[in-house]
């Protein structure tokens, strides 16, 4: 996903952001982006019903993203 030099990070791409940086606590992650829990858990869970990954593996998989 490549987003126009004027656009901003949707919700869930700024919830996915924080999980490549380490960040995958769900209250944590709400904290930072002033978001409720139930929101970020709404966004990780709609993202994980898309993927070809098994729930399981998808917040490993996001980690594991490398930026070329």
């Amino acid at each position: 996903m490549q987003l126009a030099d004027d656009h901003l990070l949707n919700a869930e791409l700024r919830i996915f952001a924080l999980i490549r940086l380490g960040i995958d606590d769900n209250e944590r992650i709400s904290k930072i982006l002033s978001y409720t829990i139930s929101t970020v858990y709404t966004y990780k869970a709609r993202a994980k019903k898309r993927s070809i990954y098994p729930s399981e593996e998808f917040e490993q998989r996001v980690q594991a993203i490398r930026v070329t």
